[in-house]
Formats: structure tokens, C-alpha cells, sequence
């Protein structure tokens, strides 16, 4: 079919506009009072004239693809951090509950203690068991708020 076309695509084409201001087309020119214009035939595609635009297009899909990559990687990075997230704040909620154990344990103890290098119990006085509480109440307010 193209070959059969091609002797109609390089037919001249004239254009003109008549005395009322209407254009025309035609393949023959038109008479000598009316200014003769030919319209160029369109360009003929050729493998080599197409290859700019298979070259353009395997540039966007080139470029999509990476800025799908971006995404995916972008998408990923999110999900890590909040499962760090997720992961620290069980650490934290862990924390929190061992501190308020402790602190409650230490409150209703009648006696507090250490063991020395030989394991031998050391009990604190009033100071040291005041001292320890405090250390203790500190503890629940960094892991609980």
C-alpha cells in the first residue's frame, strides 16, 4: 500500500484563496490572476529518520524506570524506619514497665541492699535508701513520659 502512495504524496498540492475568501485545494494550478502557493508533501519516515524517537522514547523509559527504582527505595527507607520505630518504642514501653516494677518493689521494701565483692549483703541507711528511690523515680520518668 505504501508503494502505491508514494506517487501521490510527491503530487503537487496547490493552495489558494478565491475573491470571497474562501481557501481551496487542488491538484492543478489554479488561474493566473490568483498567486500560486504549493504545499510541501509531508516528510517520508524512514528507519533512520525514526530512530530519534525510538532513541527518545528508551530515554523515558529509561528515566521512568529509575524514578520507579527512587520510589521503591524511597518506600523502603519509610517502612525500615518505622519499624525502627515500632522497634524502640516496645524497647521503651519494656523499660518503662521493668523501671515502675523496681520502683514499686524498692518502695515497699522494708530493707534495701547491695552485695559487696564477696556477696555479702550492705544495707543502705535512710540517706542511701532516699537516694536510691530518687535514682529510681528518675528512671520511670525517662522510660515512661
Amino acid at each position: 500500500m505504501l508503494v502505491c502512495s508514494l506517487p501521490a504524496v510527491s503530487a503537487e498540492i496547490y493552495k489558494w484563496t478565491d475573491t470571497d475568501g474562501r481557501v481551496h485545494y487542488g491538484d492543478e494550478a489554479p488561474s493566473d490572476s490568483i498567486p500560486e502557493f504549493k504545499i510541501k508533501p509531508p516528510p517520508v519516515v524512514t528507519p533512520d529518520s525514526a530512530s530519534p524517537n525510538v532513541q527518545s522514547e528508551q530515554q523515558h523509559k529509561v528515566k521512568q524506570r529509575k524514578l520507579l527504582e527512587s520510589f521503591a527505595a524511597e518506600r523502603r527507607e519509610q517502612q525500615q524506619a518505622e519499624q525502627e520505630r515500632q522497634r524502640m518504642a516496645a524497647i521503651r514501653q519494656q523499660n518503662c514497665k521493668t523501671a515502675r516494677t523496681r520502683l514499686r518493689s524498692a518502695q515497699n521494701a522494708n530493707l534495701i541492699y547491695d552485695r559487696d565483692k564477696q556477696g555479702n549483703r550492705i544495707f543502705y541507711n535512710k540517706a542511701q535508701r532516699k537516694q536510691y528511690l530518687l535514682r529510681l523515680r528518675s528512671e520511670v520518668s525517662e522510660w515512661c513520659e
